[in-house]
């Protein structure tokens, strides 16, 4: 009998070890697969210049990531100051209101995260039906708040701390590929608009080339009208002939 206690004592303890390994080795796994997509996600955003396909991405992967059962992605308007309310200009992922919800409007104004795993009744209401958990983060831009990451959950208590975790980290590298995208954005006006500066110079260069003190006026006035059609988006423009004498 002693004997067949003692195995079984040491056949419990092998259980609990090949189980105990199991589940570290489950752990192990998971986390390694979450830090390879992380490091994917990087190259993704970092390769991205559109705005819209950026939030696209981060909502895509928020959701994989974190196994989510839905939320959104959203941008602010970073051209009215910092001090005002903050105003979504881009968002993908569920349908939003204008305005932020509660809990939103407590992140994107304490720049802090919030993972909030029931929603009683009487306390905060839940984003929407069938919402029982959330997870909040902010993605900053320049130490400012530039939009949020907001992803629903099914079941109570859904998100863990490693699910913020990733989710931080996307935030992050959502920033600093927010940033890219409005840098190249900025790149790319400021391109156009040097582009038609050498444009309108070329035009009015030409102009002067032709006037010639010989040229009859109405001929002058001609060609001065075709290269402000020709420079500037007016396309209809008058010119006058005064005669001081009248």
């Amino acid at each position: 009998v002693q004997l067949a206690l003692t195995a079984a004592g040491q056949l419990a303890g092998a259980v609990e070890q090949v189980s105990l390994r199991a589940q570290t080795d489950e752990g192990l796994r998971l986390r390694l697969d979450r830090l390879v997509s992380v490091s994917r996600i990087s190259r993704e955003l970092n390769n991205t210049f559109d705005i819209k396909q950026l939030i696209q991405l981060v909502h895509r992967e928020g959701l994989r990531t974190t196994g989510a059962a839905c939320g959104s992605v959203i941008f602010f308007d970073l051209a009215i100051s910092a001090d005002a309310p903050h105003q979504v200009q881009y968002w993908h992922g569920d349908l939003h209101e204008p305005s932020l919800s509660e809990v939103e409007t407590r992140v994107a104004n304490s720049g802090a995260a919030a993972r909030i795993d029931s929603f009683p009744a009487g306390a905060e209401p839940p984003p929407h039906a069938g919402a029982r958990s959330a997870l909040i983060v902010p993605i900053l831009y320049q130490q400012r708040v530039a939009g949020l990451i907001a992803l629903h959950g099914a079941e109570e208590a859904q998100f863990s701390e490693t699910d913020l975790d990733i989710c931080q980290t996307l935030a992050v590298q959502a920033g600093i590929a927010l940033g890219n995208a409005l840098q190249f954005e900025d790149q790319q006006r400021r391109s156009a608009l040097l582009a038609r500066e050498m444009d309108t110079m070329a035009e009015l260069l030409q102009v002067s080339q032709m006037l010639r003190p010989t040229l009859p006026l109405d001929q002058s006035l001609t060609a001065i009208s075709g290269a402000i059609r020709q420079a500037t988006p007016f396309q209809v423009n008058v010119t006058s002939e005064v005669n001081p004498n009248t």
